[in-house]
């Protein structure tokens, strides 16, 4: 293997590092003080691996304001809310994975729409 993508936030929400966003990690929820994302990118350094992590920046079944499919039938959230998901959970999570975990050669955020038919804007919610 010459690389390894981690999926570090699916759908449900759960960090699988161990975040200081919000209590919904891993690490939090079973009790543990593994951080299995930092255990990983270890052996990838270890090993001369590349890593790559997996992040699932749009759908969020954990946030009141992250996508989820029930959106389809109540309606979309607002602008705002979404961007209040991306400033609490998104960027802050992304940080943490781009700043704690060493060289990352890759992320990949799963989403199968432009997002032009979205409500995601863009460059809208990347502020400093």
């Amino acid at each position: 293997m010459k690389y390894m993508i981690i999926t570090t936030k699916h759908h449900d929400g759960v960090a699988l590092w161990d975040t200081k966003v919000g209590t919904y990690s891993l690490p939090k929820l079973s009790g543990s003080n593994r951080d299995v994302i930092k255990e990983i990118a270890a052996a990838c350094k270890k090993h001369g691996m590349k890593l790559g992590f997996y992040y699932s920046h749009w759908i969020d079944w954990e946030h009141p304001y992250g996508w989820n499919h029930q959106q389809e039938l109540s309606g979309h959230v607002t602008d705002a809310q979404y961007n209040q998901y991306w400033q609490e959970k998104v960027i802050p999570q992304l940080r943490e994975l781009m700043s704690n975990y060493g060289d990352i050669s890759l992320i990949w955020f799963d989403m199968w729409i432009p997002y032009q038919k979205s409500i995601i804007k863009k460059s809208s919610y990347f502020r400093s």
